[in-house]
């Protein structure tokens, strides 16, 4: 079960997991573009971590937050509304903490 649904991990700890929802809804939203902008960002592709082990990007079938599309989630906080400026802000802060 742990190696089926992407919410569960086997190896250590990342200590921000970024999952962008690519649900149909999202993915007419754009999508797509954010997951590319985050690959650029951070230098990983979907299912990578950072080389300092601080951010993993992975895909999520659906975060339930159509009406805020496209969405992603970090740990447990929800994003949504994304754009490239909005997504940069929301990375960089995260990576200052």
């Amino acid at each position: 079960m742990a190696t089926y649904y992407t919410i569960f991990s086997l190896k250590p700890g990342d200590r921000y997991i970024i999952r962008v929802c690519n649900s149909p809804v999202c993915d007419m939203e754009r999508s797509p573009d954010i997951v590319r902008e985050i690959e650029k960002l951070l230098l990983i592709d979907i299912g990578e971590t950072t080389s300092d082990n601080r951010f993993t990007l992975e895909l999520s079938e659906c975060l339930g937050q159509c009406d805020s599309a496209p969405g992603m989630m970090i740990n447990e906080n929800i994003h949504g509304n994304l754009n490239r400026d909005k997504l940069r802000s929301i990375i960089e802060n995260y990576d200052t903490k």
